[in-house]
C-alpha cells in the first residue's frame, strides 16, 4: 500500500498501527517519481511489531525525514503482515 505524492513541513512520521502475533510494519519513502531515496529503503526501515497509537518509524535508528524531499513532494509505501494500520502523520 502507498500514497500518491504528499508535501509537508514535518520532519518525523508518526503512525497509529497494531500487529498481531507475528505482524510487522515497514515503510518505504520515494520521490515524486517513484524513485526510493536512499538510506530510506524498506531494508533501512526498523521494523516495527508492536501496537501503538504514536509509534514514530525510523530507518537505522534515524527519524528524521529528509526535508527537502518532503518540500517537493514524497510517497511512502507501507509493507505489513498480520498489522492494521489506522493513522499516519507527518509531524514536526
Amino acid at each position: 500500500m502507498g500514497t500518491h505524492a504528499l508535501t509537508s513541513n514535518g520532519c518525523r512520521l508518526v503512525v497509529n498501527v497494531a500487529c498481531q502475533s507475528k505482524g510487522f510494519l515497514e515503510v518505504e519513502l520515494a520521490d515524486a517519481n517513484d524513485d526510493v531515496i536512499p538510506g530510506y529503503e524498506r531494508r533501512a526501515c526498523d521494523t516495527f511489531s508492536g501496537d501503538a497509537t504514536q509509534h514514530v518509524v525510523t530507518w537505522n535508528g534515524k527519524a528524521e525525514l529528509p526535508r527537502n524531499v518532503l518540500a517537493e513532494g514524497a510517497k511512502l509505501r507501507f509493507f505489513s503482515r498480520f498489522c492494521a494500520l489506522y493513522a499516519m502523520r507527518i509531524v514536526d
